[in-house]
């Protein structure tokens, strides 16, 4: 099943954070399904981490670096006419 991440939930899911429950963590975790992020998620945390409204255990670059092998794909902005 393909899964839209949202920005928060992929801060918990990375940092191991106990905010997110055990079944998120399994559903996340689970190989069958694929997990996207949009490419603005990373741009709000590189934004929100460059003025201080987000601290993170790794920077913003180690964790843009790390995101497939953290099971993560991204999903680009379309246009209409893209489609």
């Amino acid at each position: 099943m393909d899964l839209l991440i949202d920005t928060q939930s992929f801060i918990w899911f990375t940092e191991d954070d106990t905010k997110m429950s055990a079944k998120i963590k399994d559903i996340m975790n689970c190989e069958s399904n694929v997990l996207l992020l949009s490419i603005v998620s990373l741009w709000e945390m590189t934004i929100k981490t460059s003025i201080g409204k987000l601290k993170m255990q790794r920077s913003i670059d180690d964790v843009i670096k790390n995101i497939s092998e953290e099971g993560f794909k991204i999903l680009p902005i379309k246009s209409i006419s893209d489609s």
